[in-house]
This record gives structure tokens, C-alpha cells and sequence, in this order.
């Protein structure tokens, strides 16, 4: 999950967003998530510190999306790769 530590409705074009990631309650640490702006192609990642949290540049006025997927290996019968994934999106 991730939860926005600033208000995302009051961001506002130059501004720093910092988000924490949480799993089943507890952070996140060492998980790469991914911010893109609607109608680009370039993307900008960062991992989670030790408490879950990461900080984005927000640059520009636009729709923005944050997400993060988590692959890891399966212990389930015939499945190699199990997956989460979470997304934010907001309006700068």
C-alpha cells in the first residue's frame, strides 16, 4: 500500500511528495516504485529506505502515477512467480 505523507491535493508543480509503502501493516524497505507524468514516456524510480519511504519531484502540473509491483518466488504447486502491485495516482 501506499500512503501519501503530504496531502496529494494540495501539490503543486516543483514540489517534493514523500510516500510510505507498507505491506500487511509494516513498511516496505528496498522496494522500487515508479513515478511517470500522463503522455510521457520517461519515468523516474526510486527504492524505499529502511522505513519504507521514498521522496518524488513532482516537476511539473499534470496526472501523475506512482506504482510498485513486488515479484518474489511461489511455493505453490506449478506456479513459479507470485506478484502484488499498488498504484497512486494524483493531479498536480
Amino acid at each position: 500500500e501506499i500512503i501519501p505523507e503530504l496531502d496529494p491535493t494540495a501539490l503543486r508543480a516543483g514540489d517534493e511528495f514523500p510516500v510510505r509503502v507498507l505491506r500487511n501493516g509494516a513498511p516496505l524497505a528496498d522496494f522500487s516504485l515508479g513515478i511517470v507524468r500522463e503522455g510521457r514516456t520517461n519515468r523516474s524510480f526510486k527504492k524505499t529506505d529502511v522505513e519504507g519511504r521514498a521522496v518524488f519531484k513532482v516537476a511539473r502540473a499534470g496526472k501523475w502515477l506512482l506504482r510498485g509491483t513486488e515479484l518474489r518466488s511461489s511455493n505453490k504447486p506449478a506456479t513459479d512467480w507470485e506478484s502484488d502491485f499498488t498504484t497512486l495516482s494524483f493531479v498536480v
